[in-house]
């Protein structure tokens, strides 16, 4: 079983982990992670299970399979990172300038 410690102080347990993707059977939606991806901490609680840790992570997705709930996580690229702030930065300067984009 896995725990997952998010920065938020929000914490989601009783995971099982199948490749990259984290099963649960309680209910878990996208609203769970709001503000808690920038340091994820996944925490395994038994034998031969790791822990492991994420930086500037994103839900890759979300979804209910029967009586489960799956969702996967994984890592901004340095590359994504840049992209970001760069597409903020000039929504900023737009907004500051009344331009629509």
């Amino acid at each position: 079983m896995y725990k997952l410690e998010l920065s938020s102080g929000k914490i989601l347990d009783g995971l099982t982990l199948s490749g990259n993707t984290f099963k649960s059977t309680s209910e878990v939606k996208l609203p769970d992670f709001a503000g808690g991806l920038s340091e994820v901490k996944a925490v395994g609680s038994e034998e031969g299970e790791g822990s492991f840790e994420l930086h500037n992570a994103k839900v890759l997705f979300v979804r209910s399979v029967g009586s489960e709930w799956w969702f996967a996580l994984g890592e901004y690229s340095a590359e994504e990172l840049t992209a970001l702030k760069l597409r903020a930065d000039v929504e900023y300067v737009a907004m500051m300038a009344g331009v629509e984009l």
